[in-house]
């Protein structure tokens, strides 16, 4: 257990100047920061105030972990420390990755789980225990994703959306754009939801084909055999 304390200004914001060179690896970190003695920040990556680094984890490069802003009652945009980043043990994260704070929860790694290289994770997203995400992948606000969950290169997942355990999210595939819908961790399934998504996105424009490049002859011949559900 780490404990920290705080160091705000009047307007009870964190105070920006006070980062420190973290001993393995030559990142920053801010003061308020929890930092696990094995945890590895390579040169150029930064943790933010209040956010939670465990064990064995090595943060890449121009990664940012704990970013966030909030919008005031005139629309500017308002520098302000929100919630925290918690990243587990035994996690990757490659370079110039970015993982924003959370606003109202959270925002959480969770253990074993490897991040690529040029990977956004938005604020409040809980991400499962042993999960893999390919380079230039993106997970909007606020989503849920289970454990053992592999989203190929350029896949994203749209903010509000629950995705189960042990799917496979196709590169290029945008997960939840009709509806915040839970997607079934039992592959078939999940690839009957997907295909009905394209076919009725197929009538609108063609923006989810690229989606289904290669997924739909993984599974033609058990889809001839299945029916679309309701």
């Amino acid at each position: 257990m780490c404990f920290v304390s705080r160091s705000e200004d009047d307007f009870g914001v964190i105070s920006d100047d006070k980062f420190k060179k973290w001993k393995n690896g030559g990142g920053v970190f801010h003061e308020s920061a929890c930092i696990d003695s094995t945890a590895f920040l390579d040169v150029g990556a930064v943790v933010h105030s209040e956010s939670v680094v465990g064990s064995n984890v090595r943060i890449g490069s121009g990664t940012v972990v704990g970013f966030g802003f909030y919008v005031d009652g005139d629309g500017k945009m308002i520098k302000k420390p929100q919630l925290n980043v918690i990243i587990g043990n035994n996690v990757e994260i490659g370079a110039n990755t970015c993982i924003d704070r959370g606003s109202w929860r959270d925002t959480v790694i969770g253990d074993n789980s490897k991040i690529d290289n040029l990977v956004q994770i938005g604020h409040n997203v809980v991400i499962g225990k042993n999960c893999m995400l390919c380079g230039q992948a993106g997970i909007a606000g606020s989503a849920t994703i289970g454990d053992y969950v592999t989203m190929g290169g350029r896949a994203a997942v749209r903010d509000h959306v629950s995705i189960a355990s042990k799917p496979l999210i196709p590169a290029g595939c945008i997960k939840g754009m009709f509806s915040s819908a839970v997607i079934s961790a039992e592959p078939l399934r999940a690839s009957v939801i997907l295909v009905k998504l394209y076919f009725r996105a197929s009538k609108q424009s063609c923006r989810t084909t690229a989606c289904f490049r290669g997924f739909t002859k993984s599974y033609t011949l058990e889809l001839q055999n299945s029916h679309l559900p309701p």
